[in-house]
């Protein structure tokens, strides 16, 4: 009797081990794939493609299309991203921002940052890091300038203006608004622009009509890194509002918030090296141009162009870039409810913040440092750490600090150098990271960022800040005005600063409160939100608007993955999907909807999904799935759901997952990595033949396979291996498209067969094998060997062509044993290393005998 299998089904591992499986269904199917139904290809010999491409463990891998990234990490904390060109050519990135740090990117676990999700936009690689998106320009980048990342978008610029010069741009006594913006324009049309600095009024106060000076800055001092991402050929575009009438000098006069375009300046080489320019604008109301984009009434009022937030996963949709999971930089947002500048009444006196204006008597020669002979009107307000100041006043200038304050004196921190009555100012001094400001009123905070100096002599360079104002920044007048209600969030310019912290005299006057400059700072955090997803403008990748967010689900995001008309998202607590489109360039007020499909699905890992064929697969608590509009398809469970590594998102999690899709040959690898790395296995799903196999790695070196990705321009997938107790054995190896010849070994063992009776026994006589006929030849010095029950023989079968096959027959030994109720047959190739044609199996067919009772114990 002969039982035959003509067709291998592939893994089926998980039914009951006696008359469940299908026929043809395989317990071991180790370094083949089934790209056609029912036929079993040898996996093909491994080349390398690089060596050594860095002296790091590769972690992650990614195609621009025309070069392969390896993004590498020597534990815990250095990080390199290397180029590979198709011919193994490798060369390192560089970064232009000295504060671009790559690390630490924690790209194993979910813990700490997630994963390295990089997407292509328009030509550019976005790459999410632990300190904000990093941008390559180039997808195939052949010079170092080309190779090197830089931080998305232009960073915000401060402006500070004065009339001063002469010029045909403001009356007398007029006042107009000034805000600016940053631009570069590339060769190819992509364009980058920042957000507006905050808005300044400026008044004339001469008695003709004059231009103004615009200090415009972009970059930190030497006290911080580069972050600003300037270039020689980058465009300041300043914008003026129309001036409106004020009567008298100490009016403040709210010349609005429309600004029209007066003028451009290229950035030269000399400017970035100071990290500012100075403008002078004397153009008169004929030099009107266009609106500035945040204008009201304009599509973009409430979009300025921000920087994105760091984020753990990214995804492109309906033109759009997304980024979720997101991590913000630390925003002071405060208030002075009682009042901010000018302080004239008692009341602002004692609930503002700014300048107290104060007559005394000074003293040069008896009592140098006290100040006598004050009002008790005056000294309302006054407290010790308050900076002195004054047109007349009479000590070395910025240097003037109130120590105490008495009845009806002031005691300083400096003598006086000058005798009789003066009128002087104490004002209100903010500690921000480290640096005193004296603060008379906003307008004087941006003017000292602006300038890059305290007006305290002695203080350290300031941070660069961006900072948002509500209403406009005022501008600074003798007397000047008080501003109540007067709002301001502030943040540091460069994502790698962490925190913001801030004390000052009268604390108590700011909402929230802040400490005293005698007691312990303020420190304010970066803020996290898990749930958080954020799209960008339309085409404008690098550009995101404030309003353009909205939760997913009410956990975390793990990760997000688009296809042509849903962008999905695997979070905590289920899969979502989102649809829908943007109806503005802005992104704002877009019409998207979110569902959620499956409130039990979960992300084994954050790399566990791919989308092949514009359909997305997953591995989750659930096994390996299918992502459709109903539901996930489950495609594991009940096949190879007792051998594919359990789904863990947990921090300490024993399995790391990869996904990747092979779209030349219609196949999904799963890579399942422990904790340590030396415990890899793949899984391949072909979607043709709805199969799984497994791959044990492409060469020797496979216990330390690290990553993998498929790469399009080679079509091929590319391992990247590791021996990390070596440094120089990190490899990148592929599989040679329309490569014929394998080196590598391979097992296949069908599931136990009982020729439809599990009880009965048998003699199993001997098994014939069928191949691809044209490799018959070879077949025989590939050295076939059968295999029984999990163990291969040592005795090589001779193969003979027929027709439409190379057959060879071989017989059941006794131990296999040969005698027994059911038998798993199967074969193993070992080329010895030698490069032998690749063999694709067809089928076996076994012969038997029944045995009686009486047989089998004869």
């Amino acid at each position: 009797m002969r039982e035959t299998l003509v067709k291998p089904l592939g893994l089926v591992t998980e039914p009951n081990k006696y008359g469940v499986y299908p026929p043809g269904a395989l317990s071991q199917a180790t370094n083949v794939h089934m790209r056609s139904p029912g036929t079993l290809t040898q996996l093909p010999r491994s080349t390398a493609l690089a060596s050594a491409p860095g002296p790091y463990s590769p972690e992650r891998l990614f195609s621009t299309g025309a070069q392969l990234l390896v993004f590498e990490d020597d534990v815990p904390a250095d990080w390199a991203i290397v180029w590979v060109e198709p011919d193994g050519t490798q060369t390192t990135a560089t970064f232009e921002d000295t504060f671009a740090g790559m690390s630490p990117f924690n790209s194993i676990t979910i813990a700490g940052h997630g994963c390295i999700t990089p997407i292509l936009f328009r030509s550019r690689t976005l790459v999410n890091g632990d300190h904000g998106i990093i941008v390559a320009d180039y997808v195939d980048p052949q010079t170092t300038d080309e190779r090197m990342f830089r931080y998305a978008n232009l960073a915000q610029p401060l402006l500070y203006a004065t009339a001063n010069i002469a010029g045909q741009a403001i009356d007398p006594n007029d006042v107009v608004t000034y805000s600016c913006l940053l631009q570069r324009t590339y060769e190819d049309g992509y364009i980058l622009i920042s957000e507006p600095a905050p808005l300044l009024r400026v008044k004339n106060l001469a008695v003709t009509i004059s231009g103004a000076t615009v200090t415009v800055r972009w970059d930190p001092t030497a006290r911080a890194p580069s972050g600003s991402g300037v270039r020689a050929g980058d465009e300041i575009e300043l914008y003026r509002s129309p001036p409106v009438a004020s009567p008298t000098a100490g009016l403040d006069t709210n010349s609005g918030n429309v600004l029209y375009h007066v003028q451009t300046h290229v950035i030269t080489s000399a400017e970035v090296a100071v990290g500012h320019a100075v403008l002078e604008d004397t153009s008169g109301e004929t030099a009107w141009g266009k609106e500035l984009y945040t204008n009201p009434g304009a599509e973009a009022a409430q979009a300025p162009r921000r920087r994105p937030p760091a984020a753990m996963s990214c995804a492109t949709f309906k033109g759009c870039a997304f980024y979720s999971n997101l991590t913000y930089p630390p925003l002071w947002v405060v208030s002075w409810p009682g009042g901010f500048g000018n302080l004239t009444t008692a009341e602002s006196r004692e609930h503002g913040v700014g300048a107290r204006s104060i007559s005394g008597t000074f003293n040069a020669g008896v009592n140098p440092t006290i100040i006598t002979a004050i009002t008790a009107a005056d000294l309302v307000g006054v407290v010790p750490g308050q900076y002195l100041t004054g047109t007349a006043f009479p000590t070395a200038s910025g240097s003037a600090r109130v120590v105490s304050v008495g009845a009806t004196s002031i005691t300083m921190s400096v003598p006086a150098t000058l005798s009789g009555v003066k009128t002087f100012s104490a004002v209100d001094v903010l500690e921000l990271d480290g640096v005193e400001f004296p603060i008379a009123s906003l307008a004087s905070l941006l003017r000292q960022l602006c300038a890059g100096a305290s007006d305290i002599a002695g203080e350290p360079p300031p941070l660069s800040y961006t900072i948002v104002t509500e209403p406009t920044v005022t501008y600074e007048e003798t007397p000047g005005s008080t501003i109540f209600n007067q709002r301001m969030a502030l943040g540091p310019q460069q994502f790698p600063i962490a925190t913001v912290t801030v004390r000052g005299t009268h604390g108590e006057n700011y909402d929230p409160p802040i400490p005293q400059l005698t007691e312990t700072v303020k420190t304010i955090e970066r803020t996290r939100e898990p749930n958080l997803t954020t799209w960008s403008w339309i085409d404008q990748p690098e550009a995101v608007a404030p309003p353009n967010s909205t939760s997913i689900g009410y956990g975390e995001i793990y990760a997000s993955v688009a296809t042509r008309d849903a962008l999905w998202f695997h979070t905590s607590d289920g899969l979502y999907r989102l649809t829908g489109y943007a109806t503005r360039s802005s992104g704002v007020g877009a019409q998207w909807r979110v569902d959620l499909i499956d409130r039990t699905l979960v992300l084994a890992s954050p790399l566990a999904y791919t989308v092949l064929r514009d359909q997305v697969f997953s591995h989750t608590n659930r096994g390996l799935v299918e992502v459709t509009d109903s539901g996930a398809r489950e495609l594991s469970t009940g096949i190879i759901g007792d051998i594919l590594p359990p789904a863990r998102m947990e921090p300490d999690a024993a399995v790391d997952y990869f996904l990747e899709a092979d779209d030349e040959n219609d196949e999904v690898w799963v890579f399942a990595r422990d904790a340590d790395g030396e415990d890899v296995e793949f899984f391949i799903y072909s979607v043709r033949a709805q199969a799984f196999t497994t791959c044990d790695g492409p060469n020797v070196f496979a216990p330390f396979a690290r990553v993998f990705g498929f790469v399009d321009f080679l079509h091929s997938m590319v391992f990247a291996l590791a021996n990390e107790d070596v440094f120089d054995q990190n490899f990148l190896y592929y599989f040679v498209p329309g490569d014929t010849l394998a080196t590598i070994e391979t097992f296949v063992d069908f599931q136990a067969i009982s020729a439809g009776d599990p009880m009965t026994a048998k003699q199993w006589i001997d098994m014939t094998l069928l191949f691809e006929a044209s490799v018959a030849d070879e077949l025989s010095a590939t050295n076939v060997t059968p295999r029984f029950n999990g163990s291969s023989t040592s005795t090589a079968i001779n193969f003979h062509e027929r027709p439409n096959d190379a057959r060879g027959i071989c017989g059941v030994p006794r131990s296999a044993p040969a005698i027994g109720h059911t038998l798993a047959p199967g074969y193993a190739t070992n080329t010895g290393g030698d490069p032998k044609p690749l063999t694709q199996f067809y089928g076996l067919s076994l012969r038997f005998e029944i045995l009686s009772d009486q047989q089998v114990f004869r």
